[in-house]
């Protein structure tokens, strides 16, 4: 994806954020939304890409959330099983955050199985 970015699209390396192994941690990938709100450099309406390739998982929703399924999506970050999983509406809470300074010009996408890019704008 990175390789596409710089070469096909012509963004530059120093735009794009990276996380890999223990970067990947649950406290890495909120700290990386967070860090996205904060930058100064990317204005409101500008394009932000989002692209998450790991695992994910289904998982039995927690007791009193209204679903409509018996379960839920998320994300599998390098640190599991020693912190949970990060869930779909944790994401969608994290990417609304992000909106909120950043506008709604969030392209979001996964290359697993599951649709967690469907919260995205």
């Amino acid at each position: 994806m990175v390789d596409f970015l710089v070469t096909d699209l012509s963004v530059s390396e120093k735009q794009i954020r990276v996380l890999l192994n223990e970067e990947a941690s649950r406290s890495g990938i909120i700290q990386a939304f967070i860090d996205l709100r904060k930058d100064t450099r990317i204005k409101e309406g500008y394009p932000i890409l989002i692209f998450y390739a790991g695992h994910g998982a289904e998982i039995i929703s927690p007791e009193g959330w209204e679903t409509g399924d018996t379960k839920i999506q998320a994300i599998v970050p390098h640190d599991y099983p020693v912190v949970p999983y990060l869930p779909d509406r944790t994401i969608g809470a994290l990417i609304d955050l992000l909106s909120g300074g950043k506008g709604d010009n969030i392209v979001c996408h996964s290359n697993h199985y599951l649709n967690i890019e469907l919260m995205c704008f």
